[in-house]
């Protein structure tokens, strides 16, 4: 798989499991920055897909230590096991 690939699948994982949660200031920029990045991945040439993986590594920081609205990290074990676990974000 692709750098691009790894990106979209990743972003596509990370979508849903934001979408699942309740809209709270917490998660939209989050949601909104996923959204960004897989435009990029489709638009950005291939050269400049390693700063693409950072975005997207600095993300997934920042998403295990904000919290959601019930209380639990945005990309908390159960979270994680429920949309990314089956490799969806392995690459970051």
């Amino acid at each position: 798989m692709t750098q691009r690939e790894s990106i979209r699948r990743c972003c596509d994982g990370l979508k849903k499991l934001l979408a699942s949660l309740e809209r709270t200031t917490s998660v939209l920029p989050y949601l909104q920055d996923v959204g960004q990045i897989k435009v990029a991945a489709d638009d950005w040439p291939d050269d400049r897909m390693a700063e693409l993986a950072e975005r997207l590594r600095k993300v997934l920081k920042t998403l295990k230590e904000i919290l959601a609205a019930d209380g639990a990290a945005i990309l908390s074990g159960p979270r994680y096991k429920e949309f990314l676990e089956a490799g969806t974000c392995a690459d970051f």
